[in-house]
């Protein structure tokens, strides 16, 4: 087996894992945000941790829809040279734009790292965070090194090796 075809195999396994993630959070989030609105509509105070769950979703939703948009080649950028450029330069420049976003994608998980650490020597606890259990708030954080850093693994291995012709194997 190939390497490309190993990596290939990895990132769609990720990205498996990550859609259905994204869709378990999103389905309980529905339930979580129902829940809230109904509580509330009857005059009754929901739960502390109702909302500061629903608040960490959001961040991990949204982190895990970038990875879902790094994967899928459909995050934010900005085509301008796509429209001047033959093919052969145009898989070129995709090239050095994904490694620039790797390497940045790689840098923030680094610091995701640092900060999470050092959330980790605080010790902070999210009391009644999950149906009134307590956990570490670095816990919840987490996602943002594990996140960044699938982000530079889908961004650095994106490429597929060109033929002498210039396209895309």
């Amino acid at each position: 087996m190939k390497v490309m075809q190993i990596i290939d195999a990895i990132r769609r396994i990720i990205k498996s894992i990550v859609g259905w993630c994204v869709v378990i959070l999103l389905l309980w989030m529905i339930c979580l945000g129902m829940t809230t609105l109904l509580m509330r509509w009857m005059s009754l105070q929901p739960p502390v941790w109702l909302d500061l769950q629903l608040r960490q979703m959001v961040l991990w939703v949204g982190l895990l829809g970038g990875i879902l948009a790094a994967a899928n080649d459909r995050h934010i950028r900005i085509d301008i040279l796509d429209h001047y450029l033959n093919e052969s330069l145009k898989n070129k420049v995709k090239i050095i734009i994904n490694s620039i976003a790797g390497i940045g994608s790689l840098f923030l998980s680094w610091l995701a790292v640092i900060f999470v650490n050092s959330e980790k020597s605080y010790d902070r606890q999210l009391e009644g965070f999950l149906f009134g259990l307590t956990i570490s708030e670095w816990l919840t954080e987490m996602i943002l090194p594990i996140s960044f850093g699938l982000m530079s693994f889908y961004f650095l291995t994106a490429f597929r090796p060109l033929s002498r012709t210039g396209k895309a194997e």
